[in-house]
């Protein structure tokens, strides 16, 4: 367990902070990161329990930390599809809590927070987000969203540059999200960040099953109920 605390990240060419510990089960060693396993350690133990992740999770790194009071700002200066804060195929318990992330005018940044693949059980609480480019939040597992506001998605950067992730506010790419809660999260529209979605295109995730806000459920999530 770490805890990142009242810092001031700026000026980076790539994401603010990452908590990762994402490892591909590939035995061949041609995965991602798999030639880091002991395999002939590893197969056992996943025959016994299994592969999801919660089975594997008590060998997950990466678990219950707290990155809370950042400053992040200017980050995602050169690269793309990065983010303020990211979060993929580590263990469960970390919370991310009232960070002030703004003024992010990169064309590559994907979301402010996100938690990706092979991830779970991540809270994001009471975090600051304004004039950034990209989206709000990208999470693909159960995730707890309460008490976030999200001010004035950027869709371009201040020379006219449009940006590459316009999908919305909350993110879902298909994987399940159930358990998930939303809350009490606060959105400020200045401007349209990007083309209309149409209802066909949206993701048909189980969003359903998860504890939502009804003030605050966007009409959409009406086609899951």
């Amino acid at each position: 367990m770490y805890i990142f605390l009242s810092g001031l990240i700026i000026g980076l060419l790539y994401c603010g902070i990452v908590v990762s510990g994402r490892t591909q089960i590939d035995v061949s060693g041609n995965g991602e990161s798999s030639r880091t396993i002991r395999w002939d350690d590893m197969l056992l133990r996943l025959e016994e329990t299994g592969r999801t992740w919660q089975d594997r999770e008590p060998l997950l790194h990466a678990r219950q930390n707290e990155i809370s009071r950042n400053d992040i700002h200017h980050v995602m200066e050169r690269l793309a599809d990065g983010n303020a804060i990211y979060l993929s195929g580590a263990g469960g318990g970390n919370l991310v809590s009232a960070n002030f992330i703004h003024d992010i005018p990169a064309t590559g940044m994907n979301a402010a927070l996100r938690s990706d693949d092979d991830q779970n059980d991540v809270i994001f609480d009471r975090n600051l987000i304004a004039r950034v480019c990209g989206e709000g939040f990208i999470f693909k597992g159960r995730t707890t969203i309460t008490g976030n506001t999200v001010f004035a998605l950027l869709s371009k950067t201040p020379e006219g540059s449009r940006s590459l992730f316009q999908r919305g506010f909350w993110v879902l790419t298909g994987d399940s999200v159930a358990g998930s809660v939303i809350s009490f999260v606060v959105v400020v529209v200045k401007t349209v960040a990007g083309p209309k979605v149409e209802a066909a295109l949206v993701p048909e995730v189980p969003i359903a099953e998860s504890i939502r806000d009804p003030q605050l459920t966007p009409v959409w999530l009406d086609r899951f109920k």
